[in-house]
């Protein structure tokens, strides 16, 4: 977790630097002008993609697998501004399938999230804002680990919902900053029929409360004509964490270790490069770190470490996943209304 946080800084660090010096560039001397009474305020917009791929194997010497996939996202914003009031909104969703030969119909990407944020203007600039945050995030359908025959995860099992009171610096339309010094997050699952503790909830009960800091980083630029760079960072900072985790190396217990002052993180980084109207390539990362989420624990032989009962231990682990698209989209034009 520490070369993990050393790396965010390093990123947060270079990100803000960048933007300053855009802002420097673009701004200096200027302040940034309102939208007045009457004035066109709401901005709508998004878009849809459909995403395919196909893998065809007959008597392939370097061995694999046919299979067909395919992956629907979309993104959607509402975001307002009048005066000194502004209120973003955004819905992002993605669902994917995966048919190899031999094997069933599976799925392969399933997210859905939700944020909203209202801030209200605190300086002559228009670059500071205080209010409130709303980030909550699932999935739409029953989720199946490798190898297993009972779901894992469904809808609001998890549901993760964070709400954050604080600043928000937004010095241009490319970078923002919100920090919380007093945030709630809630940790849901409803399905009775998933291990609740696998995701830190108490056993037996359905919500895991935590206050605590929360801090967002949004950074979006376009770095070469129809190129969009875009990243998100998240991390949240537990205040009442009382619980320890057990320590291993190559699979020998060396230490119990409190868990406060672990830092839960979601980034996400992504590159769209448009290659016609209907076109576009999409690569994207996710790198998740929450210490409560228990997954499996496997030695260097990648054998599973067995506890005195003969079940597999568990503890959090830094979660990764790469996604490279080419396929179909259609973008709505952002439109204006009063």
């Amino acid at each position: 977790m520490k070369k993990i946080s050393i790396l965010l800084l390093a990123v947060l660090s270079m990100v803000t630097t960048y933007a300053q010096k855009d802002v420097a560039a673009s701004t200096a001397g200027t302040i940034a002008p309102t939208i007045e009474e009457g004035e066109k305020a709401w901005k709508f917009g998004g878009g849809v993609g459909l995403f395919a791929n196909q893998v065809a194997l007959v008597n392939w010497s370097a061995g694999g697998v046919s299979s067909i996939s395919g992956l629907l996202n979309g993104n959607i914003f509402a975001n307002f501004r009048r005066g000194k009031h502004s209120w973003e909104n955004n819905f992002k969703a993605e669902y994917g399938m995966i048919k190899q030969k031999g094997e069933d119909l599976t799925k392969n990407a399933d997210r859905m999230e939700l944020n909203s944020k209202y801030g209200y203007q605190v300086d002559k600039t228009g670059k500071l804002f205080v209010g409130g945050l709303m980030n909550f995030s699932s999935q739409f359908t029953m989720g199946y680990k490798d190898g297993e025959t009972v779901h894992s995860s469904n809808f609001m099992s998890p549901g993760f919902l964070i709400l954050a009171a604080g600043l928000d610096w937004k010095p241009n339309e490319m970078f923002s900053l919100f920090f919380s010094p007093l945030a709630g997050k809630f940790v849901i699952v409803t399905d009775k029929g998933i291990d609740e503790t696998a995701f830190g909830v108490n056993a037996g009960e359905q919500v895991r409360s935590e206050l605590g800091a929360y801090m967002k980083v949004e950074f979006k630029k376009d770095i070469m004509k129809n190129i969009k760079f875009k990243t998100a960072l998240s991390l949240y900072l537990n205040y009442l964490d009382k619980t320890t985790t057990d320590i291993y190396e190559e699979g020998v217990f060396v230490k119990t270790k409190s868990n406060l002052g672990n830092v839960d993180v979601d980034w996400t980084v992504g590159i769209d490069l448009t290659v016609n109207k209907w076109i576009t390539v999409n690569l994207g990362t996710q790198l998740i770190y929450d210490h409560d989420t228990k997954i499996g624990l496997y030695d260097t032989d990648n054998v599973a470490i067995l506890a005195a009962d003969g079940a597999q231990k568990t503890g959090p682990r830094t979660q990764f996943r790469e996604v490279l698209n080419v396929g179909f989209t259609y973008k709505f034009q952002p439109k204006e209304k009063k």
